[in-house]
């Protein structure tokens, strides 16, 4: 996965490392298969999200979208925090 999103498995190790120490997440092994490590997001990673979707939405308004489009935009946002979620739990199965 990482060499197919041309990421660097160093930056991306330190980058999880960085957000374990700012409490935005946390390793779970997983239930299914003890040798996995699963990222889970933390209260302070649920606020950043939750910081993140109301600064989108902010945007949103100052570029005069319709309700129709920032609906689209925060789903389109919450997907892509969905992917990177799935990005890093493929990181740490390696």
């Amino acid at each position: 996965m990482v060499s197919d999103l041309e990421l660097n498995q160093g930056n991306t190790s330190s980058t999880i490392k960085k957000m374990e120490q700012m409490d935005l997440i946390e390793k779970v092994r997983a239930k299914d298969d003890e040798r996995k490590v699963e990222l889970a997001l933390r209260p302070k990673g649920y606020e950043l999200l939750d910081r993140i979707e109301k600064k989108a939405k902010k945007m949103q308004n100052r570029v005069f979208l319709d309700e129709k489009r920032n609906n689209k935009l925060i789903e389109s946002i919450k997907e892509i925090s969905n992917y990177l979620d799935y990005i890093i739990r493929m990181e740490e199965e390696k």
